[in-house]
């Protein structure tokens, strides 16, 4: 029977074989939880690193760097060597940085 034919529907109540309430179609709940994560995966932002982020700011690497080090900087992730920055870090730094209005005088 195919999938419409009512072999493989989870159970209320597992049968104490495979994958808890699977029964004998415990492949479709690996599936199941395949999916989830790469929708997971789907939602994440990717992140940037040093030198795109010194771009995007019009700064030098070393500024980055010199940031990181007295902890100015944006929140980071270090992966081994590498570091990264999540957008939304960099947007959350960024609106902490912002200076006050003037009231329209320079």
């Amino acid at each position: 029977m195919g999938v419409g034919g009512g072999r493989c529907r989870p159970r209320r109540f597992g049968s104490g074989r495979g994958r808890a309430g699977w029964g004998r179609c415990a492949h479709l709940a690996f599936m199941d939880a395949e999916n989830q994560a790469r929708d997971a995966l789907a939602r994440l932002e990717p992140p940037i690193g040093v030198a795109a982020l010194a771009s995007y700011l019009g700064v030098p690497v070393s500024a980055v760097y010199n940031w990181r080090s007295r902890g100015l900087g944006p929140r980071a992730h270090r992966f081994g060597k590498h570091v990264k920055f999540a957008l939304s870090d960099v947007e959350a730094w960024l609106a902490t940085t912002r200076e006050p209005a003037t009231g329209g005088r320079l």
